[in-house]
């Protein structure tokens, strides 16, 4: 060879000179020589695009079969790689001859380089027309041969487009080994579309392809690796023309097969949006109806039809072309229908291959009826088919093409969703309505028991779910909850689904699962313009139901019952019965009191004012005889009494069955305001007599009632009426003979002090023991010549308490106040933000439940129960929940303690001494005097913490001086979370913590400084991961150990921290050598010391270290330390660079 690597033979065909050239090959120059990189003279005039050498040399015996060392190409490779824009168009004739002569000469036409690829694929890449036609012309070819790992045909390059267009030399490439089209890439212009008559306008010949095809290559091979088939690969790659073009090529069966997943090539189309294509496939007789076998990505959803997989990705396209195919099939007969003989098509089908048989059934048949032991008609074969079934599938089999199936639209995944359910739940509102507009059942249920209408409701989508009505969705269907339609647009607060359910006449008097009506649903969450159309419709207003101990109550009863006075007034509005009393049942039945009697009693006002003004009763009575404004007086509602009192034909005169008037009644609640304003109604009502003829001032005198004498004496009623009876007895006589001086002056001169007559007295004890004693023979109790009566339950500072220690009335009294603000509230709870409901709940709710709980304590479950539902009233206020929601969530949410443990949180706190409130509120002066006092500063509250322990947690220097200068506190001290004062220090952010810690250390030089707490934290520690680094320079100034670790192994050295700035600080600030730390692992690397493992500390930070991270040697000068010490790779750059 020449320097240049060439041989005599390859210049003597550069230069044309064919005798040299000859005159060499007959004195043996090799025709097959190599040059260096293993490629032989032909191989290098190909590639050179010499026609004249490669000529001569395969003329002369060149091996046509040897290949290239690096790809494993034949010289036939070689020439079918070139392409149009490699080489002239004179060149690329030359060669194709070369390619003809070495065919001629026994040219492997199968040979496959080391990547598969035969010269037909590196002629149908490159697109070389000329070689493609004369490979196709040779008998041996086979067209079916693969690549290594693509396993791709020859025919797949023929359908892919060409990206010749943006890549040069792409026959260099394919020479290198590289295939420049493994990544097809669309490129419409890039070889000719040549359309054949008898075929439709969406279907394209492709040159090579069809040739290839008619060579009697496999239309539709299946590569092994998944299953997939050309067609798939096709649709996968969006080749939509190429797979149309090969559709028309392929059987019945080639277009239904399905790869590992249970993916048929119309999923593929239908996934990737392919709309010819999927039209295509439909036409050619595609299984619309095929489901996939397992989900992509790992996902548990399967069993997916081609629909599902076009409504996931919302190719709308896809989708119509089933739907179309669908309509197409909907006019063939149905599969159930019966003749006039009652039979299905798969029963005639049985019945003809019975009749076929017929000779050999029958002799099957009579000795199966003759010997029970004969072989049963029913046993299965073993593909699982009895006889029957066998029959049917032979006819299925040979009328095929006649029982395809129409594509199912109702088919569910393994989620139970249907395409139009699958659709709805990924959010394509406009396919939902295509689905059912072309055929799909609007009531097929999905995983959840939902329907079509069901999941537009849920998902709040008035319009769909309107449109499902329209199109004949059941609106009486229910959920797996029992909830209908109805229901779950009253909860979802949908007032147009409504209106569209109740104009097609929807059952609106349906009970959920609670027992409640539709209107009240609505009423209960606050929807009055849903209630409005509820009503406008025809919806009972009063609704008749179950309410409580078994009686029959309207809605109005249950709103009133409820408190709740906007549902109340709404049902009054719309016409509900506004007189009627409960029904039949218990006691709430049995009382006979009208809706007016129950807003009396509850203090509904605004209620009260709607009932009169829609005709209700004022003078109605109860079965004890008594009015509405008996109640209000007895339950001392002042407005409402007013309220009543104002009215019209209000009859002040009635009494009830015990003979009591509203003035008496007010007498007997102690109720002055009240009765002055009967009085101011109807002045001659103190005035009325009784059946012995005694008026109100004669009745108190004998009962020595003084609050009431001096009351009535006030109101200046006649101090000289007498009784009318036959003594006609003065009041004076009376109050004389009955001894009580008091009684005798107030009729002379009506004057008292009124603020004595509110002691009571009270006697405790056990109800059995307080049945034995007689009150009114017991000891009278005098103050100042007054009788203090006897009580049952007394109220001192807002609490109850009875005379057999119960807290019952208590807790009745903070129900009451609960109930009574949470209606005040309730009326803005949709316009409220949640922040805003947090803090009413917490400002206005909660002080109601909080007051003084800790003074009763030994409250029953059944009282603490009801607590607790007071308190998650105040959640359901704040989230809008219902009355069955469950509320644990969302108090975890709000972080709010259950109220068992809220009122031992407050029994704690009130363990606190004043020396630990002082502390933790600054007050130095206040501590001071309180140490000087002789309180004890040992003292630990229930979280073991003393008051030097609160000084330092809030930061307080004062009060911290003044613990650690005035007494003799243990500083040290650990709390129950084994945490001194300055572990809470340095736990607790506060900015003069530096100075507190120098507090500290001033008042205890020896104070333990790398005293852990139960996690194993130092205060150091502490410190650094709350970022405090001028605490931290404290402590490290005094000695800390900075490589001390906590349980969990973390330090300040391998805490996660967005900067090592600090920690590098503090070790450029360490004054002298740190306390040395122990370990049973390096801190730097986690090995495990052992005998050959020995251990090491850094003589600068103190960490224990194996040899290999303690490897550097630096003196440490600021230590005083000249020579060279074991340091770590942190301390090392520190010592070398500094902090920075």
């Amino acid at each position: 060879m020449s320097s240049r690597g060439e041989l005599p033979l390859e210049l003597a065909l550069r230069g044309r000179s064919t005798s040299i050239a000859t005159t060499l090959v007959q004195h043996s120059a090799d025709v097959e020589a190599r040059g260096a990189r293993g490629r032989t003279l032909l191989h290098r005039a190909v590639d050179a695009r010499d026609a004249f050498s490669a000529a001569f040399l395969v003329s002369n015996g060149a091996d046509p079969n040897l290949t290239t060392k690096e790809e494993g190409d034949t010289a036939l490779h070689l020439i079918a790689a070139l392409t149009p824009s490699s080489c002239d168009a004179d060149t690329l004739d030359a060669l194709a001859d070369v390619a003809g002569e070495l065919l001629r000469r026994g040219a492997d036409v199968n040979r496959q380089n080391r990547k598969g690829f035969t010269a037909l694929h590196q002629a149908v890449i490159a697109r070389n027309q000329r070689i493609f036609d004369l490979l196709l012309q040779q008998p041996e070819l086979d067209p079916n041969l693969r690549t290594m790992n693509d396993e791709h045909p020859p025919l797949y390059y023929a359908l892919v487009d060409d990206r010749r267009a943006s890549i040069s030399s792409s026959e260099t490439l394919v020479m290198n080994g590289s295939n420049p089209f493994d990544t097809p890439v669309t490129n419409k212009n890039a070889f000719s579309e040549d359309p054949v008559e008898g075929k439709t306008e969406t279907v394209v010949e492709r040159g090579f392809a069809a040739k290839l095809l008619e060579k009697g290559c496999v239309p539709n091979p299946v590569y092994s690796a998944n299953g997939d088939s050309l067609l798939h690969i096709l649709a996968q790659g969006w080749f939509e023309d190429s797979a149309v073009f090969l559709t028309s090529h392929l059987s019945n069966d080639d277009v239904n097969h399905t790869n590992e997943a249970g993916m048929s090539i119309l999923h593929a189309a239908c996934a990737n949006g392919l709309c010819r294509l999927t039209t295509a496939l439909l036409e050619k007789g595609a299984n619309p109806n095929l489901q996939t076998s397992y989900g992509e990505l790992n996902d548990t959803v399967y069993r997916q039809t081609p629909l599902h997989l076009a409504v996931l990705n919302n190719h709308e396209g896809c989708v119509r072309a089933i739907l179309e195919a669908a309509r197409a099939e909907r006019g063939r007969p149905g599969l159930d229908l019966c003749d006039s003989q009652g039979d299905t098509p798969a029963s005639v089908a049985l019945t003809e291959v019975l009749n076929k048989h017929e000779g050999c059934v029958r002799a099957i048949l009579e000795p199966a009826r003759a010997e029970r032991g004969r072989p049963g008609l029913d046993l299965c074969d073993s593909q699982g088919d009895a006889p029957a079934s066998v029959a049917l599938v032979e006819v299925l089999n040979k009328h095929e093409g006649c029982v395809r199936g129409r594509p199912g639209l109702d088919l569910c995944d393994s989620q139970g969703d249907t395409p139009a359910s699958f659709a709805r739940a990924e959010g394509h509102k406009s396919l939902v309505m295509l689905l059912v507009a072309g055929g799909a059942d609007p009531d097929v249920r999905n995983g959840a028991g939902l329907t079509l209408l069901h999941q537009a409701i849920v998902d709040e989508d008035s319009r769909t779910a309107a449109a499902l009505l329209d199109r004949g969705a059941d609106m009486n269907a229910l959920t797996e909850a029992g909830e209908t339609p109805l229901q779950l647009a009253i909860h979802c607060r949908l007032g147009l689904v409504v209106e569209a359910l109740c104009v097609r006449g929807v059952d609106m008097s349906r009970l959920d699962a609670n027992g409640v009506p539709p209107l009240w649903a609505a009423l209960d969450s606050g929807q009055e313009e849903v209630a409005s159309i509820l009503v406008r419709n025809g919806a009972d207003a009063d609704c008749w139901g179950p309410g409580p101990d078994g009686c029959e109550q309207t809605l109005l009863h249950k709103a009133i019952d409820e408190n709740k006075e906007s549902a109340a007034m709404f049902l009054i509005r719309c016409g509900c019965d506004v007189q009627s009393p409960r029904r039949s049942g218990t006691e709430p039945a049995r009382d006979k009191q009208t809706p007016l009697h129950l807003c009396c009693s509850w203090g509904l006002r605004d209620v009260i004012q709607t009932l009169l003004e829609h005709g209700a009763d004022i003078n109605a009575r109860d079965a004890e005889g008594k009015t509405p404004l008996h109640i209000a007086i007895e339950n001392q509602h002042a407005g409402i009494i007013s309220l009543v009192l104002s009215q019209p034909g209000l009859d002040l005169s009635i009494r009830d069955n015990r003979g009591v008037t509203p003035f008496a009644a007010a007498l007997l609640a102690k109720n002055n305001k009240a009765a002055e304003a009967v009085l101011e109604k109807n002045p001659n009502a103190a005035e009325q007599v009784d059946k012995k003829g005694r008026n109100f001032l004669h009745v108190a005198i004998q009962n020595n009632d003084m609050e009431s004498v001096m009351f009535l004496l006030s109101v200046e009623v006649d101090v000289n009426s007498r009784v009318q009876d036959a003594s006609l007895t003065p009041p004076l006589h009376l109050a004389a003979a009955g001894g009580t001086r008091r009684s005798c002056a107030a009729c002379c001169w009506p004057e008292l002090d009124l603020a004595r007559l509110t002691l009571a007295t009270i006697i405790l004890g056990s109800s059995r023991m307080l049945r034995k004693i007689d009150v009114s023979a017991a000891m009278r109790v005098m103050y100042d010549q007054t009788v203090i009566p006897y009580v049952a339950s007394v109220k001192n500072l807002g609490v109850i308490m009875d005379c057999t220690l119960s807290w019952i009335p208590q807790v009745d009294a903070v129900s009451k106040k609960m109930f009574a603000s949470f209606h005040s509230l309730k009326r803005l709870q949709y316009f409220l933000p949640l922040n805003t409901k947090v803090t009413l709940a917490q400002s206005l709710l909660f002080p109601i439940l909080d007051y003084a709980d800790v003074s009763y304590l030994d409250l029953t479950e059944e009282l603490l129960n009801k607590l607790e539902r007071l308190q998650n009233l105040c959640i359901r206020f704040i989230f809008g929940l219902r009355k069955y929601d469950h509320i644990s969530e969302y108090r975890a949410q709000l972080q709010w303690l259950p109220i068992r443990l809220r009122r031992n949180t407050h029994i704690l706190n009130i363990l606190r001494t004043a020396l630990h409130i002082a502390a933790a509120a600054g007050q130095a002066n206040i501590v001071s005097a309180l140490v000087s006092g002789g309180c004890d500063y040992s003292l630990a509250d229930a979280g073991g913490d003393t008051a030097l322990h609160h000084a330092a947690r809030e930061g307080q220097l004062q009060a911290a001086a003044a613990l650690l200068q005035e007494t003799d506190v243990d500083a040290a001290r650990a709390n129950i979370k084994g945490r001194n004062p300055l572990h809470e220090l340095c736990w607790c952010k506060k900015d003069n913590a530096a100075a507190l810690c120098e507090l500290f250390l001033q008042c205890m030089p020896d104070y333990p400084l790398d005293r852990t707490d139960l996690q194993g934290n130092t205060p150091l520690l502490l410190a650094y991961m709350n970022g405090q680094g001028a605490l931290c320079r404290v402590l490290v100034r005094a000695g800390a150990c900075l490589a001390h670790e906590n349980r969990d192994g973390v330090s300040i050295f391998n805490y996660q921290v967005a900067t090592k700035q600090l920690l590098h600080r503090l070790l450029d600030a360490l004054p002298a050598e740190a306390p040395w730390a122990d370990s049973e692992l390096c801190q730097e690397c986690g090995t495990k010391f052992t005998l050959t493992m020995r251990k090491h500390h850094c003589r600068h930070c103190g960490r224990m270290l194996c040899n290999k991270c303690s490897s550097q040697d630096v003196p440490i000068l600021k230590f005083g330390q000249n020579k060279p010490q074991r340091v770590c790779e942190i301390c090392f750059n520190v010592l070398q660079v500094g902090a920075s």
